[in-house]
């Protein structure tokens, strides 16, 4: 009995360690969708900025130069603004990768735990059948 006790701690111990990571990677997933949620309001303010930049230049009335120097200008924001964003999805897909390994691990030793319970669970009904045989 004593070593069911003490496999039945580790377990206990294993399982709070899972719930600790299952909470480190919540807060990862949260941190990761706000900062999400903040670069695609960024994306639509930006577009709605360029917009209006690209219709104050149709509609003023300077010169011809000075209106192929702002659609250049607006044009050249706008591919790096581009570059920003397609890094920043990169950047969040290698992270976004990284939490579905840990998950993966996790989901894998949380099996191997519900296994491992799962025969602990079978030997005690055993230990108390035998008992009530006797």
């Amino acid at each position: 009995m004593p070593e069911s006790e003490t496999y039945g701690v580790r377990v206990e111990k294993k399982l709070d360690q899972l719930r600790l990571e299952m909470g480190e990677l919540n807060n990862n997933v949260i941190r990761l969708t706000e900062r999400n949620e903040y670069y695609q309001s960024q994306a639509v303010a930006n577009r709605r900025d360029i917009d209006l930049l690209q219709a104050d230049m149709n509609q003023a009335k300077g010169g011809l130069t000075f209106a192929k120097a702002l659609g250049g200008t607006a044009i050249g924001l706008l591919i790096a603004f581009g570059s920003w964003i397609v890094q920043g999805n990169t950047a969040l897909a290698k992270e976004n990768a990284g939490l579905n390994q840990k998950l993966a691990i996790i989901e894998s030793k949380q099996i191997r735990m519900d296994t491992d319970l799962a025969a602990m669970r079978n030997q005690i009904d055993q230990q108390k059948t035998n008992r009530e045989e006797r």
